[in-house]
């Protein structure tokens, strides 16, 4: 049985509940408890969501309003740094880059500059995983998130993570797939005992709420 936790229209998350060995009947009045509690926790997840967006534009909404963005950037470093949950970052306005926050990896740095000026990027652009989404060889730098400010695509900002190893705990191994002779569906795994994954040349993941938070 599964409790679908929806968000904005999508599918935000699954409580999935497994039996075990012969299973065993969820009463009608239980089920419907069960989708209500869903229902519940669903608002509630969207108005935390909510929330932490209004909380995200606070520091902007504080600035002067004579001041301009670069004067603003350039004052409000750590701001911006903890707004985007990032380690570093630049702001290229007219060819110059100005750092934001102390600057580390300088080489991997100008090559993602050089990058990002080749691509001429109109769009907010993420990735947490630079290596797999570029084809960009880095050993500090794992993930960017890049807001043009101007359609030519030669002004942005740019804000960088730091690679971090992760550990993924999976319902069983998932990539043991069970296929019975001459069957061509997968059937579900025989265990679910707990299996750890370790991945590297990732940063934490931007939210929505991070790559919005300029517009």
């Amino acid at each position: 049985m599964s409790i679908s936790l929806m968000v904005s229209g999508g599918l935000w998350g699954l409580i999935s509940c497994h039996g075990y060995g012969s299973g065993m009947r969820v009463a009608l009045p239980v089920r419907e408890l069960c989708r209500g509690l869903g229902s519940i926790a669903s608002s509630n997840i969207e108005k935390l969501l909510y929330a932490s967006r209004i909380q995200a534009r606070k520091p902007l909404s504080n600035a002067p309003p004579k001041t301009s963005p670069s004067a603003y950037i350039a004052s409000s470093s750590s701001d911006l740094l903890n707004m985007f949950a990032a380690d570093f970052g630049f702001l290229v306005i007219r060819g110059e880059a100005r750092t934001i926050g102390k600057l580390f990896a300088y080489s991997e740095c100008i090559a993602l500059l050089q990058f990002i000026r080749r691509r001429a990027l109109t769009s907010i652009f993420s990735s947490h995983a630079i290596k797999r989404d570029c084809g960009l060889i880095t050993n500090v730098i794992a993930g960017m998130l890049i807001i043009p400010l101007a359609m030519s695509g030669t002004d942005f900002l740019v804000f960088f993570r730091k690679s971090r190893r992760k550990e993924i705990n999976w319902a069983g191994n998932p990539h043991e797939k069970l296929i019975r002779p001459g069957a061509s569906y997968l059937e579900p795994r025989s265990s679910f005992k707990r299996w750890s994954e370790k991945v590297q040349g990732t940063s934490r993941e931007w939210t929505e709420d991070q790559g919005y938070t300029l517009r």
